[in-house]
């Protein structure tokens, strides 16, 4: 590994940390274990890159590595997308479900990550999900989004209609993904 490699894997565990903060699923003053946070952070980025680095021998397929995020406001998921990045995913923003609908139509993705509402509407990830799955069945498909995500019926109106996860937590998002880019190879 070389040290601009070991630079990107660093960076990429400190955008997860600050990921996870941004999630504020804990109050603003409790007290974060610094190093175990640190240490979590690091051992999932080191497992994506891992996942990766198998997929990126493979050149002919390099959909394998493309992840199709959609959100109204990006600037939301930078850390995450950050995380990613870091052990080589590449990323199509889009911002609406039209949008995601016009860039599959002939693109193939190793996942797709949505938010829920949008300007749309406020269910617009099933709705992106549905059209989906009515053509693909296969493309892992993450809704990653705020409270809606915590609730276990929407865990599970999600699964039922043919998502991978919902979330709401980037160390959640980064371990399914992961595992789905894993199953790619």
């Amino acid at each position: 590994m070389t040290v601009e490699q070991l630079e990107k894997l660093i960076a990429g565990a400190v955008s997860l940390v600050k990921a996870g903060k941004a999630d504020d699923l804990q109050p603003p003053d409790a007290e974060i274990d610094l190093e175990s946070t640190a240490l979590d952070a690091a051992g999932r980025v080191l497992r994506g890159a891992e996942a990766m680095r198998r997929l990126i021998e493979d050149a002919d397929e390099p959909w394998k590595r493309q992840i199709l995020w959609v959100d109204n406001r990006p600037d939301n998921n930078i850390y995450e997308r950050r995380t990613f990045e870091s052990f080589g995913v590449e990323f199509t923003l889009a911002l609406s479900t039209d949008e995601a609908l016009r860039i599959l139509d002939g693109r193939k993705f190793a996942a797709i990550i949505s938010d829920m509402g949008r300007r749309e509407g406020r269910r617009e990830g099933l709705k992106l999900l549905d059209a989906v799955r009515s053509k693909d069945k296969s493309t892992p498909f993450y809704i990653y989004a705020g409270p809606w995500s915590q609730a276990p019926e929407h865990q599970r109106e999600a699964t039922e209609r043919g998502a991978q996860g919902a979330t709401n937590a980037a160390n959640e998002l980064i371990d399914m993904v992961t595992t789905s880019l894993r199953l790619n190879d």
